[in-house]
């Protein structure tokens, strides 16, 4: 008996064997010398990691040792320990917390592995040539990560939620979306992070309160000095506003980057890791299809 509807087809003629062809093409596997090269480098690192051969993740052991449920135990930022990011990210990264700390550390190393492919695709392996990359692939911050997800922003607006719930003043790169009257990705971007901090609020609010006193508790504190490259956070902010303005009214997209570094709280040297960037972007049309920054 019939349902009303008509019967379902399945397209098998030339344009959808066509559009299989393609799409088998895309996810099979081509032996690519410096991308195989990369992959095999992360993963010998991170296992070196793992099973305490090397000892890598020197900035993330504060986020082991500190995590909920009081990640703002220790507030000191001088001593180069403890945790400063917002409530937010505590909770995210809590589970991998419960690992060991070899592990833990592997596990986050290779995020920064797979960040730094997000960002420069089959050339990754060329981009660990250059030195802040290797130091934050080291170090294990999230300069790398804040860098990919200042780029995809510009493709995907609620990407800033990490920018803004990390380091913060990376964020000052989103006057792009002013400069450019893009109110709505603007928009969409502020309402992702207020929502997810919203949550996080309603969970445990004693939470930001603690975060704030940690914040404020060490305003002006750039940590014990050295590779931190003596440029005043005011200072930089304007330069990244002209910055970014500029490059919104003139379609240059590799000033984002500047920008996040330009912004970033206390500028060490691995901040500038985002840099590696820059090239992918002034060339947008030669970045590898299944790579973060591809055009849409």
């Amino acid at each position: 008996m019939g349902t009303g509807s008509g019967p379902i087809v399945i397209e098998s003629g030339p344009r959808f064997r066509r559009l299989l062809d393609r799409q088998r093409r895309r996810f099979r596997w081509h032996p690519e010398p410096l991308r195989d090269g990369y992959i095999l480098v992360a993963v010998l690192w991170c296992l070196g990691i793992g099973f305490g051969m090397i000892d890598g993740a020197s900035d993330a052991r504060g986020w082991h040792r500190y995590r909920l449920p009081d990640p703002y135990e220790w507030t000191d930022y001088s001593a180069l320990f403890g945790f400063y990011f917002t409530p937010p990210i505590a909770f995210v990264i809590y589970p991998l917390t419960l690992l060991p700390w070899t592990w833990f550390a592997a596990v986050w190393t290779g995020l920064m592995f797979a960040g730094l492919y997000g960002l420069t695709g089959r050339w990754s392996f060329l981009a660990l040539l250059f030195p802040p990359v290797w130091w934050e692939l080291h170090a294990a911050n999230v300069n790398i990560l804040i860098g990919l997800a200042a780029v995809t922003g510009l493709r995907w607006a609620p990407a800033w939620a990490f920018v803004l719930l990390t380091k913060i003043t990376p964020g000052v790169a989103l006057v792009w979306f002013a400069a450019r009257r893009e109110w709505r990705r603007l928009g969409v971007a502020l309402a992702a992070t207020l929502a997810i901090a919203a949550i996080s609020f309603a969970a445990a609010p004693y939470l930001w309160f603690d975060w704030w006193a940690s914040l404020t508790a060490n305003v002006g504190n750039n940590g014990p000095g050295y590779f931190v490259i003596p440029f005043t956070l005011p200072v930089r902010l304007a330069l990244a506003l002209v910055v970014v303005t500029w490059g919104a009214l003139t379609d240059r997209r590799w000033v984002i980057p500047i920008a996040a570094c330009l912004g970033m709280p206390v500028l060490w040297f691995n901040a500038l890791a985002p840099l590696v960037a820059i090239p992918f972007l002034v060339r947008r049309q030669s970045i590898p299809r299944l790579h973060v920054l591809s055009e849409a």
